[in-house]
């Protein structure tokens, strides 16, 4: 009698095995045979598998999971579905309570990203900062707009560029190379993961694989 291989998502590791060992959940295998358990590899972020799974399926739109996840868990306050089983951080000036999407704060308040409410705003202030002997101070994160004009207002930083102290000439600064700030409103930068860099640029949103040249969000990765 001829020996029937294992089907993918299955592996036997003992010679005259009479069944397969079905791959744990959160783990898949394309492999047809597979003789060891090593065949069975972790789902990758923002997707899920069950037990004996022969791949790995995107988490729902507005879910996500961690790598090797068995089920997928709702997107939190603060944060908002993205496409590839992610949730998003809301940026500065929007919030989110349901984590089903980003809403923009009310007049008269202001928050930070990844926030789940909105808070007032100073008297006297224009946006996230305060009015001190006439010149406007910005938080961290944030720098002044239409400076000495009476519509100067407190902006965060954009994607790739972060502002630590707060003063009144505050101006935000470049992500130094193979660093990178994803979201506005940042206050530091990130460190590229091993084996990406930003291609000896400053200012980036996200890192590029050394290998493929293909940026995080393309590969789907959680930036």
């Amino acid at each position: 009698m001829l020996c029937t291989k294992c089907a993918p998502g299955k592996y036997s590791a003992v010679a005259g095995s009479t069944d397969c060992t079905p791959c744990a959940a959160g783990k898949s295998s394309w492999t047809e045979g597979g003789s060891t358990a090593s065949v069975c590899a972790d789902c990758f972020p923002g997707s899920y598998a069950g037990v004996a799974s022969s791949t790995c399926s995107y988490c729902p739109f507005g879910a996500t999971s961690a790598a090797g996840a068995s089920a997928c868990t709702a997107c939190s306050a603060g944060t908002a579905p993205k496409f590839g089983g992610q949730c998003a951080p809301c940026p500065a000036g929007f919030y989110s309570v349901s984590g089903l999407e980003c809403a923009i704060c009310p007049p008269g308040s202001t928050s930070r990203s990844g926030a789940s409410t909105c808070t007032l705003t100073a008297a006297g202030s224009s946006g996230n900062g305060s009015s001190s002997s006439g010149s406007l101070v910005c938080e961290a994160g944030m720098y002044v707009q239409d400076k000495d004009t009476d519509h100067e207002s407190c902006v965060p930083c954009p994607a790739g560029r972060y502002y630590i102290t707060t003063n009144s000439n505050s101006r935000c600064k470049k992500c130094n190379k193979s660093t990178y700030a994803s979201t506005s409103g940042s206050t530091s930068c990130t460190p590229c993961p091993s084996g990406f860099s930003t291609n000896g640029a400053r200012g980036k949103k996200q890192c590029f694989d050394l290998a493929t040249g293909k940026s995080m969000s393309a590969l789907n990765m959680p930036l």
